[in-house]
């Protein structure tokens, strides 16, 4: 799998990417750029005679909670494996490992608590690697080929930790360069280029937007390619993990919402998962159209921190069809949010965020249809709250346009028991209908919808979408 990451860098830090980009166009053929230096002992860093770097704290020397490998002197903290800085890279090249030391932070005697390890740094390499980060010889997470020329980040998962106690902190490539081999007077051994290395405590935010034009995303994920310039949003790879903060809510009921664009030319699912729980799939957006895949949960409150998992079944890779990008490319996503689950009594799919109400197999607003509704798919999901007045009787109402002409049923179930089934009318109608269920004032019940047989709406609009019927109007009276 593909894991590369997003780039929290500091803006001085990149323009010092850039520069080194620049002043080492030929430095992927290793050629013409030396990164020959010297150390204050005068022997050339990279030189048969030297090897990485090797720094002890000195006795007494607080050790810190983060190193910055971009400075001159690492203020105390214990690195193994790493080469002297470079006036054209901002970090330091590892070489086959590194080893770091790092102090938890916190107050000591506070018992365990929540963090994460973050390693941002510099890919100058063209070849295909892994990074991995390990803690007491445990791999808590990897990068699998970061894109050449970028920077990335890499997140561990959620660690318990203990402030104040030492962290003994890993780093290994799967493979290494020697710059000599392609033509280059530098005969180090090489892994990649570190930038930093950070504990930090587990915190998010409710939503990590993929579309911003800022580089530096401050959400623990992976998966995802870095940006592209004239892209507002980023490839994933067949899996996306991010794990968000959840807002407040009053009932432990929460909405996850996936937006993104499919620029793929084939069929796919994506899935959403909350850690291992399966959530929702949305199967073949329509192609070139912009997606929302929004599904509801319940996260108990004692969980402040939550996994989003966001995978695709199968990868496509851009050079199947002649552009010259191997990848192995999942969806491109633009945004994943978690947001309190508030629920309208009548979920009007023009006026209203149906994204809070969607569960799953309702399409986004499209060309044509502005102000009259929203396909579903053969089967869609919704939630709705009951009216906050006791009654006898509730009914089901539901308004829509049936622009097919074949013949199909279209069925409807609330919290899992069948309602009515019926035969829509051809262009706008609205159904009302009592339910024999006994349902609680004022609660979200979820509202299913299945059209039999569905079509492939190709001979009408050019897509290979799978579709039921449109539809305005889903309410409980």
């Amino acid at each position: 799998m593909i894991v590369c990451e997003g780039v929290p860098v500091l803006v001085s830090r990149l323009s010092r990417v850039l520069s080194v980009m620049l002043l080492c166009v030929g430095f992927f053929l290793w050629s013409g750029c030396r990164i020959d230096q010297k150390d204050d002992s005068g022997v050339a860093v990279g030189s048969p005679e030297s090897s990485a770097t090797v720094q002890t704290q000195s006795k007494g020397a607080h050790v810190p909670t983060s190193v910055d490998l971009g400075a001159e002197t690492l203020a105390g903290a214990v690195v193994q494996g790493f080469f002297e800085p470079e006036t054209e890279i901002y970090g330091r090249w590892m070489g086959l490992e590194s080893r770091l030391v790092l102090q938890v932070p916190g107050e000591a005697g506070s018992g365990s608590q929540q963090f994460f390890v973050r390693v941002s740094g510099l890919n100058p390499r063209s070849d295909d690697y892994s990074l991995l980060l390990l803690l007491d010889g445990e791999t808590v997470a990897r990068i699998d080929n970061p894109q050449s020329g970028t920077a990335f980040t890499l997140w561990s998962e959620v660690l318990d930790l203990v402030p104040g106690q030492n962290l003994k902190i890993e780093l290994e490539v799967s493979s290494t360069i020697r710059p000599s081999d392609h033509g280059s007077q530098d005969d180090r051994v090489l892994g990649t280029v570190i930038d930093e290395v950070s504990i930090l405590p587990a915190k998010s935010k409710p939503v990590v937007n993929f579309s911003r034009r800022s580089q530096s995303i401050n959400v623990p994920f992976s998966g995802m390619f870095a940006p592209e310039p004239g892209m507002s949003g980023r490839w994933a790879g067949l899996e996306l993990r991010a794990i968000l903060e959840k807002p407040p809510s009053r009932d432990d009921e929460y909405q996850v919402i996936i937006r993104g664009v499919n620029f793929r030319p084939d069929a796919y699912t994506i899935g959403v998962f909350l850690g291992d729980e399966h959530l929702a799939d949305l199967q073949s957006p329509s192609q070139g159209s912009p997606f929302v895949l929004a599904t509801s949960c319940s996260i108990p409150q004692a969980s402040s921190l939550v996994e989003i998992r966001v995978v695709t079944d199968k990868g496509f890779r851009p050079s199947s069809v002649g552009l010259a990008d191997d990848r192995e490319l999942g969806v491109f996503l633009e945004s994943v949010e978690i947001r309190e689950g508030v629920v309208a009594g009548c979920v009007d799919f023009v006026t209203t965020d149906v994204d809070v109400a969607t569960i799953h197999g309702i399409f986004p607003e499209e060309e044509g249809l502005e102000g009259l509704g929203r396909w579903i798919g053969p089967e869609a999901g919704l939630r709705v709250s009951v009216p906050q007045e006791k009654r006898v009787f509730h009914s089901l109402v539901l308004e829509g346009i049936n622009y097919r002409i074949d013949d199909f049923r279209l069925s409807t179930a609330v919290d899992g028991q069948p309602i009515f089934t019926f035969r829509p009318p051809n262009g706008k109608f609205s159904v009302r209908m009592p339910m024999k269920v006994d349902l609680d004032p004022g609660a979200a019940v979820r509202v299913d919808l299945k059209a039999n047989p569905p079509f492939v709406s190709e001979e009408l609009h050019g897509t290979q979408r799978v579709l039921g019927i449109v539809i305005r109007r889903v309410c409980i009276e």
